[in-house]
């Protein structure tokens, strides 16, 4: 019998939050109107979004990190355009 967690639970156990497990869309049992989610599927999601460091999911853009130096203020913006 697999171990069934409540959607706290669930969240707790993957260390995200709540909202992100909702947009997970990970398959999930009903227990009246409250999910409940197999730990063995939790287990399973875990193992299949393992990266190695410095390794990108296909499809995933390479986005350059931006310091706060490199974000213009809205006065410093208005400044360009005169």
């Amino acid at each position: 019998m697999a171990d069934w967690m409540t959607r706290k639970e669930a969240a707790a156990y993957l260390r995200i939050s709540t909202w992100q497990l909702d947009h997970l869309r990970l398959p999930r049992g009903t227990l009246g109107a409250r999910p409940r989610y197999a730990r063995a599927d939790l287990d399973e999601h875990l193992e299949r979004s393992k990266t190695t460091p410095g390794e990108r999911k296909k499809g995933t853009p390479r986005v350059p990190f931006r310091s706060r130096r490199d974000v213009l203020t809205t006065q410093q913006r208005l400044d360009r355009m005169r």
